[in-house]
């Protein structure tokens, strides 16, 4: 059977940072066109890539959410901005709000976020959490969030959004 992995969080904060990602990975996607990919497991060190927010410890234990799409791509001059409040790519249609309350949602939790891009290709996003042996204990308002067998309403003004989600 799989590890379950359980972090310190509320279970609101979970769902929107999934929510969110899943949000702008739809946003990503030419004309609608294309796939996300949501996936749930233990994270493991592959390289030594550095995070674009938060840090990680070597030695600790970390649950991943990662979301993969194929859409436009995050040009390299941009991509360090993407989680900075009010920063848009999407003009009058974005407000800058969703991925800079997801990195500080991940700051807050003591997780980090690596994003894989390339132009025309698509956009990886891993977003980390320390699992509930490592969460620091001085947490507030946190509780074990285990999300197996849960459901989770999705709410959009655009279908297609909530068809990627589910």
């Amino acid at each position: 059977g799989q590890e379950a992995l359980s972090v310190r969080a509320a279970i609101a904060d979970i769902t929107l940072v999934i929510l969110n990602l899943v949000i702008n990975a739809s946003d990503a996607l030419p004309d609608g066109q294309g796939t996300i990919k949501v996936i749930l497991d233990k994270f493991t060190t592959a390289n030594n890539q550095e995070p674009v927010v938060g840090k990680i410890s070597s030695g600790r234990s970390y649950a991943r959410i990662a979301v993969n799409d194929t859409g436009t791509g995050i040009a390299p001059d941009v991509l360090p901005r993407v989680f900075e409040s009010f920063f848009t790519t999407k003009g009058s249609r974005g407000t800058g709000a969703g991925l800079a309350m997801v990195a500080a949602i991940v700051k807050r939790i003591g997780g980090a976020i690596f994003v894989e891009s390339e132009v025309g290709v698509g956009t990886s996003m891993q977003v980390i959490f320390p699992t509930i042996e490592d969460a620091t204990p001085e947490t507030e308002g946190s509780e074990t969030a285990d999300l197996r067998g849960k459901t989770i309403m999705i709410l959009d003004d655009q279908p297609e959004v909530g068809e990627v989600v589910a």
